[in-house]
């Protein structure tokens, strides 16, 4: 990756706006389009785009002292400071923690529907420990994968709980 100040011309930028102005227009009007069709949808549109920008300046300042922090935690740690929902399950604003019963019924739509778009072998179970804390316990939350594994069989279970990261990652 090459920053914007390591280029060569830097900060000797040129442009035509003559050459820009048409696909400027293009991309208004349908961002336009987008925008509208989404706030009709119901998205909250000014929360995300300042959690979008908060996130990518932590992340990309962190890298520039030479810490890479991972996108979603860093994502996650700001809305919950920010009180904000981003999730759409209600597991953080309940007074009592779900059970790996609940879990696995909320989740298991989705995740069904990637096993069933990718495979098993392509597919790993994982937390986002410490993050995951917020809503509920490491056991609970493993519980709930294995709950959501039952119909699996014995080679799609060592995919989803060990093999594809063993793979992936390269671990002995």
């Amino acid at each position: 990756m090459v920053y914007l100040h390591e280029r060569p011309e830097w900060p000797e930028f040129r442009w035509s706006s003559e050459r820009l102005a048409g696909r400027l227009a293009q991309v208004r009007h349908k961002q336009g389009r987008l925008l509208g069709r989404m706030e009709s949808l119901g998205f909250d549109l000014r929360a995300e785009a300042s959690l979008q920008t908060l996130t990518e300046e932590v992340v990309k300042s962190s890298e520039i002292e030479g810490e890479i922090l991972d996108r979603n935690q860093v994502r996650s740690s700001i809305a919950r400071r920010l009180g904000m929902d981003i999730g759409v399950f209600d597991h953080m604003r309940r007074p009592v923690p779900p059970t790996s019963r609940e879990i696995a019924d909320a989740w298991r739509p989705w995740i069904e529907t990637c096993i069933d778009a990718f495979g098993a072998e392509r597919c790993m179970f994982e937390s986002n420990f410490p993050v995951d804390k917020l809503s509920t316990g490491y056991a609970v939350l493993w519980n709930a994968f294995k709950r959501m594994a039952t119909g699996a069989s014995a080679a799609e279970k060592t995919a989803l709980f060990s093999g594809t990261a063993k793979r992936v990652y390269r671990l002995p």
